[in-house]
């Protein structure tokens, strides 16, 4: 995945060692990774996947993945709209002479909901041993995207891997009935997706579309665009939240959503933000900005609650969405040696 976001090896690499030990000090880094790691800082910072913490020492620290490769993600989206170009494309080329004559071509044009449920089944059927579903929105009443539970794919040991718009999730009564697929046994995770669809090991793909209730799809047997596919259902994968975590998040931010806006964090929290999504437990922070740990307990809590979170991760994770780990003055970091005049104000 990192790949497809223009990173060289080396930067991959850098950024790997950042998750495993964020934050790590810039000097430290250059020992560990030659004297390019300048440079390839500068790429991270700017693509938003890592930031700076002023020191001494100055601190690289890792941006919550999910948090970070978000935009990212819309910024790739074009990738799969060209896969899906290409797939029209080959199929305008299959006219109707050449679809007489050939029972299977690697392109089959489909319109109506009839026509997409027999696709559907059909891509069902197919699998053996590993199935991928896209799962969005609109929905037809006479086109079920359920999960073919009834295919017993547990039984034969198929793994069944789901990604899930979060319009479908949030779709009325459906919430319950994916966790209980999830807990039969099936992988899930939440992204946002431009299409529907199913994959049939590296046999068989159906994408559809549902616009205006207007049902039209596209039945892929051409390995090659079923490798794309394929490579674009493990990119949205990547990216995506657990169905669980998605729920959480869901959760926390309805809560969040019953009161204000959360207000824009001063410096010190701001500061306090960026240690703690750099992975610093309360002793840590305590140290660095000079405060005992009750206080930074106490200001981590006021946080959670503004933000609506339940977890120091969540936390984390939202003050991102909200685009409050920006990089902050030097000169508001404090080290232990300032005293603790800070905790008066806290």
């Amino acid at each position: 995945m990192l790949t497809h976001l223009g990173l060289t090896l080396a930067e991959q690499d850098l950024y790997r060692h950042l998750i495993r030990h964020s934050p790590v000090p810039v000097a430290d880094l250059t020992v560990t990774h030659g004297e390019a790691v300048p440079v390839m800082t500068e790429r991270l910072v700017a693509l938003g996947l890592v930031v700076r913490l002023p020191g001494p020492p100055e601190l690289i620290a890792v941006v919550p993945p999910r948090a970070a490769l978000e935009p990212l993600l819309h910024a790739r989206a074009g990738q799969l709209a060209e896969i899906r170009r290409q797939l029209a494309a080959r199929a305008a080329r299959t006219d109707d002479a050449a679809a007489r004559r050939e029972p299977n071509p690697p392109v089959e044009l489909l319109s109506g909901p009839e026509a997409l449920v027999r696709a559907h089944r059909k891509v069902m059927r197919s699998v053996r041993s590993t199935a991928r579903f896209w799962d969005m929105p609109p929905y037809l009443d006479d086109l079920e995207w359920a999960l073919p539970v009834e295919d017993g794919y547990r039984e034969r040991g198929v793994v069944v891997r789901v990604i899930y718009d979060p319009r479908a999730v949030s779709h009325p009564g459906r919430l319950a009935e994916l966790l209980g697929d999830v807990l039969s046994g099936f992988y899930a995770r939440v992204a946002e997706l431009p299409m529907k669809g199913a994959i049939a090991d590296q046999s068989l793909a159906l994408v559809a579309k549902v616009v205006d209730g207007q049902a039209e799809g596209l039945l892929v047997r051409d390995p090659v665009l079923i490798r794309a596919l394929i490579a674009a259902f493990e990119w949205y994968w990547e990216i995506g939240i657990p169905l669980g975590a998605f729920t959480a998040e869901r959760l926390a931010a309805d809560a969040a959503a019953s009161g204000q806006v959360p207000a824009e964090p001063d410096d010190r929290e701001r500061e306090l933000l960026l240690l703690l999504v750099a992975g610093l437990t309360d002793r840590e922070i305590a140290a660095r900005l000079g405060l005992n740990e009750r206080t930074v307990r106490g200001r981590i809590q006021r946080i959670k609650i503004r933000l609506g979170a339940r977890t120091r991760y969540q936390a984390g994770y939202l003050a991102a969405r909200y685009g409050w780990l920006t990089p902050i003055r030097p000169a508001t970091f404090r080290s232990a040696g300032d005293g603790g005049a800070t905790d008066a104000a806290a």
